[in-house]
């Protein structure tokens, strides 16, 4: 995935007030900033005030200075009422959008033409991605489509030209036995991704009704044999790597959260999820994507995985403990966060590849 960066802080006060010692900027200029510094203290900081509002019967929005539009509450979100958010005029300033988890659909054109948007957390509850909902988001590299969705319709993301990776885990519901073939399957309508002529890698897990036909892009497809993702490879020549689920987890504090393939990648998912020590094997765990919903990763969670490569963390992490990352020997980067408070103690002791960190909370 590409959503690293280098990890970046700007410290405008400092770079003002020293300008100002020499004579550069006026005195004026820098008490401004001082009142703005105050006004930061108070709960709106992280807020623009006048861009929130109400998007649905129990939903909301807000945008914050970091250029996340938070969409929070429980329910559907209502087109009829989107008058706060399409008076707000908040097209170009949306960098990112996270949707708590008790968000249920994303109506038609909610997000169309928000060409600066890069990241979007969908949320674990989501059941319905609607007609020109992330139209020209030319922004957007990626998408990760979780368990409960029963349909991404057509032109959802028609003309994402920037979109180079597809996550879907649609049939991620198993029925008390672990086996998927009772499960109604999601529907990708055929032309949900029509004009992302970028995809270059598209990774499934069962066997979800698809299109039929993918852009000319797609490189490599990554998976199960039932899938007819598989099939769809193997015609058009197209690079398949093929795992089948070579374990399905079920935790006593996890539950239907942890689906294992036999090529190193793991999913994992739903609500109120805790990483904890041992949920994941230490040899041949390459790959860790975390959906919305997972909320912390406790002391050695992560550890001792020796083959770990790359972690996707999602916004929903509120904290990380001590040792959580120690002996990931391959990991290269990673992105903290915003809602984590602060890096704890040996937190990536013996990480020797680790070299690009990126912190999104400001006050760590």
């Amino acid at each position: 995935m590409n959503i690293f960066k280098s990890c970046k802080k700007t410290i405008t006060y400092l770079v003002i007030l020293s300008m100002v010692v020499a004579g550069v900027v006026p005195t004026s200029f820098v008490k401004a900033e001082e009142e703005n510094t105050s006004e930061n203290t108070t709960e709106d900081s992280l807020i623009y005030k006048n861009i929130k509002g109400q998007c649905g019967p129990q939903t909301y929005f807000q945008l914050e200075k970091d250029g996340t539009l938070r969409i929070t509450g429980t329910g559907e979100i209502d087109i009829e009422q989107f008058d706060d958010l399409q008076k707000a005029e908040i097209s170009d300033k949306v960098l990112k959008v996270v949707m708590d988890n008790e968000i249920t659909n994303i109506p038609d054109g909610m997000f169309k033409n928000y060409k600066n948007i890069k990241e979007v957390e969908l949320p674990n509850g989501l059941e319905i991605i609607g007609k020109n909902a992330f139209a020209n988001c030319k922004s957007l590299k990626e998408i990760v489509l979780l368990r409960h969705i029963s349909k991404v319709s057509d032109y959802a993301f028609f003309n994402c030209t920037g979109l180079e990776s597809v996550y879907i885990f649609l049939t991620s519901n198993a029925n008390p036995n672990g086996h998927y073939d009772t499960i109604p399957c999601g529907t990708i309508e055929e032309n949900a991704f029509y004009g992302c002529n970028n995809i270059k890698k598209i990774t499934s897990a069962y066997t979800t009704n698809f299109p039929k036909s993918w852009p000319d892009s797609v490189e490599e497809i990554h998976a199960n044999f039932r899938s007819g993702l598989a099939s769809y490879a193997k015609e058009h020549g197209i690079t398949l790597i093929k795992f089948e689920s070579s374990e399905y987890q079920t935790w006593p504090d996890v539950g239907e959260n942890v689906v294992g393939y036999t090529d190193g990648f793991y999913f994992v998912g739903n609500k109120g999820v805790i990483i904890k020590k041992d949920i994941l094997p230490e040899l041949g765990c390459k790959t860790v994507i975390m959906g919305n919903g997972v909320e912390g990763i406790e002391t050695s969670g992560m550890s001792y995985k020796r083959e770990l490569e790359y972690v996707y963390l999602p916004e929903s992490i509120k904290y990380i403990e001590n040792y959580a990352f120690q002996y990931d020997a391959k990991l290269k980067e990673i992105t903290i966060p915003s809602k984590v408070p602060k890096i704890e103690n040996h937190t990536f002791d013996n990480c020797p590849e680790l070299t690009t960190m990126t912190i999104k909370n400001p006050n760590i």
